[in-house]
């Protein structure tokens, strides 16, 4: 009875109830439950060493695996579907209770077993999206296409693709890929958890990829997911990817209508780890519509919520938003301060927007599609400060952050902020990387009319026209070149 009430749970989206009936059915198979936390910081280390053994050596020919038996694969499954489900709303317990099994796990060849192949596999989203790590995270995935390769057995690979999407997002491994079979995979099996997963991530790298047509599409899907399914995952996810489009293009007003209505969702469902997601999204819109003392209430609600939560069940994909939120409204707090002329403020707002620079380059470690706007916005803080050689410092790395990655939106705009910067009065370079001023407005006015940015474009040309900045080159004095 609580299997079927947990899966029905899961299938809902209403992932803590879920969990909670999982784990009474494990305890009703004889598993304890979680151990105190005394003993969870006492035996973290040894715990996470046996994790990383059993991710290296899961394969080691010295010593035989078992086949696992009907039980342990009724086992193994309340175990990753309670996992799936902990893992969207309390990421420190999901650790826990990821290192504290791994001593079952490891007895059994993963091969034999679609269950066994799916727990190894969630280790993908533990050590990539969860940013433990990136290599090891890598690892997980190559161990897995092993399996896969090896022909043993056919396996349903919706979850693997999924997990997989989950390490090309986040680790900036970016392919123009987007598989609605993939998605019919899981739902072949009723596995809706992992169709809409797959969006969700794949959605977060296309956006960055600047890739709106397959986000579109993908939308229409998740759309069809929730409404079928009565999935409330998949209609949070729907509201997520269209909201950071709509921010993406600048579009605050109907970005607020999604986001809102996430948080809402969050609330009704108990997920406030995600809900610190929406709320820094809520921030990031706010500032948007230069509203700064409402997106500073935000602010302050996001960062209790943090504290309430503790930032080690924040994965960074999730976190990142509240990063990147804090970061905009102190340079436009910044900004502000310094067009006023206020003194007093702008040494405290410049150190406020130089504390969020370093706190979002520091998540962009571990998820790669903030790294290209977190680079441009500390060149941004260091212009506003009259340092100009760290300024264009920060944007080659943007550059070179954004050229890897193929991250369209955000290096067009890069583009745009090196040309209008290289045109200023002010400035004491002619050069970026040897490329003039106008061949970087020309470059980001091409990308802008690619992606159809019309916020960018109406930008580009207010900037151009201001008599501040509207001269050539060969009027401006001689100046230095940044290579």
């Amino acid at each position: 009875m609580e299997t079927n009430i947990a899966l029905a749970f899961l299938i809902r989206g209403n992932y803590v109830e879920s969990a909670k009936y999982y784990d009474r059915a494990l305890e009703k198979l004889g598993v304890s439950k979680a151990i105190s936390g005394f003993t969870q910081a006492h035996g973290m280390a040894s715990i996470m060493l046996g994790l990383i053994k059993h991710i290296y050596f899961i394969y080691f020919p010295t010593k035989k695996k078992m086949a696992p038996t009907d039980s342990d694969n009724r086992y193994a499954r309340y175990i990753n579907n309670r996992n799936l489900a902990k893992a969207v709303f309390d990421g420190k317990g999901y650790l826990f209770d990821v290192v504290r099994e791994v001593g079952y796990f490891r007895k059994f060849d993963l091969s034999k077993s679609q269950v066994f192949f799916d727990h190894y596999c969630s280790n993908i989203m533990l050590f990539s999206a969860g940013g433990v790590s990136l290599k090891i995270g890598r690892k997980v995935l190559n161990d897995a296409l092993g399996a896969i390769e090896s022909g043993e057995r056919r396996f349903n690979l919706g979850g693997f693709h999924m997990f997989r999407m989950a390490e090309m997002s986040v680790s900036g491994n970016w392919h123009n890929e987007f598989n609605e079979e993939i998605i019919n995979l899981s739902l072949k099996v009723g596995d809706t958890y992992s169709a809409a997963a797959y969006q969700l991530h794949a959605g977060h790298m296309h956006i960055g990829l600047g890739n709106f047509d397959t986000v579109e599409r993908s939308l229409k899907c998740l759309l069809d997911i929730a409404i079928s399914y009565n999935d409330e995952h998949a209609r949070c996810d729907f509201y997520e990817i269209r909201g950071i489009l709509l921010l993406c293009k600048k579009d605050p007003e109907k970005a607020l209508d999604d986001i809102n209505a996430n948080i809402l969702l969050m609330e009704k469902l108990g997920q406030d780890t995600r809900k610190v997601t929406f709320l820094g999204m809520k921030i990031q819109a706010e500032t948007l519509q230069n509203r700064l003392r409402d997106a500073e209430k935000s602010l302050e609600q996001t960062k209790n919520l943090v504290k309430k939560v503790s930032k080690i069940s924040l994965i960074p994909f999730m976190y990142s938003h509240y990063a990147m939120g804090g970061l905009l409204l102190h340079i436009a707090k910044l900004e502000k301060a310094i067009d006023q002329n206020d003194k007093k403020t702008i040494p405290l707002n410049r150190k406020q927007a130089l504390k969020g620079a370093k706190d979002a380059l520091k998540t962009a470690k571990k998820y790669a599609p903030i790294i290209t706007k977190a680079c441009r916005l500390k060149g941004k803080i260091h212009w506003l400060s009259n340092n100009q050689k760290q300024a264009f410092k920060w944007y080659r790395r943007s550059i070179k952050k954004g050229e890897r990655l193929g991250a369209r939106p955000e290096l067009s705009r890069t583009y745009f902020e090196v040309g209008k910067r290289l045109l200023e009065p002010q400035a004491k370079y002619q050069l970026l990387n040897g490329i003039s001023a106008e061949e970087y407005l020309e470059n980001a006015r091409v990308m802008f009319k690619d992606m159809n940015l019309q916020w960018d474009l109406e930008q580009l040309e207010k900037a151009t026209n201001d008599d501040q900045i509207h001269i050539t080159l060969t009027e401006k004095p001689n100046g230095d070149s940044l290579r």
